[in-house]
């Protein structure tokens, strides 16, 4: 019971809000001068009521409205900037490490030429040593070739010269 009661007085105290507030006197003030001093227009009408027809106001008395601020477009036009700005930087990213990997192409293949060059170097002078070691071979082993047979030769005259002298007092 205490529930409706509360909830009676509380909606009858709610509708007499409504109501006082809704109701406004003809006289409440607020049409009243200020008690501060306020800068006054020229009026344009004739004396009357406050709602007459007509213009309240001349020429120049308003001041002339700030242009629109069209924020979609300014918003647009910045992100359209960034969106460019971050593609040529994309962009010069992107040459820079084209160039690098062409850069570091080129230093391989120059290193691998390189390589080849030296190892191909290194072959020329160890078959030009094995050359040169096998020419001096043969050229001491055609030495001591001749050497046997000026040996022989010397060995053989001095045989028949033994011979010769031997038939020479066997007769």
């Amino acid at each position: 019971m205490l529930k409706t009661t509360t909830a009676r007085l509380l909606a009858l105290c709610t509708v007499t809000a409504l109501a006082s507030g809704c109701v406004a006197l003809p006289d409440d003030g607020y049409y009243d001068a200020p008690a501060y001093p306020t800068r006054t227009y020229p009026q344009t009408y004739p004396s009357g009521p406050v709602y007459a027809p007509g213009v309240i106001y001349g020429p120049g008395a308003y001041p002339v409205a700030p242009p629109l601020y069209d924020g979609r477009r300014i918003d647009r036009e910045r992100w359209q900037r960034e969106r460019e700005r971050d593609a040529q930087r994309d962009r010069l990213q992107r040459e820079r490490e084209r160039d690098a990997q062409r850069e570091r192409e080129r230093d391989r293949v120059q290193r691998e030429r390189d390589r080849d060059h030296d190892r191909d170097r290194t072959q020329r002078d160890r078959e030009r040593a094995q050359r040169d070691h096998d020419a001096r071979q043969n050229a001491q082993r055609n030495e001591q070739v001749r050497q046997q047979q000026e040996r022989e030769k010397a060995y053989r005259r001095e045989q028949l010269k033994q011979q010769s002298k031997e038939d020479h007092l066997r007769r």
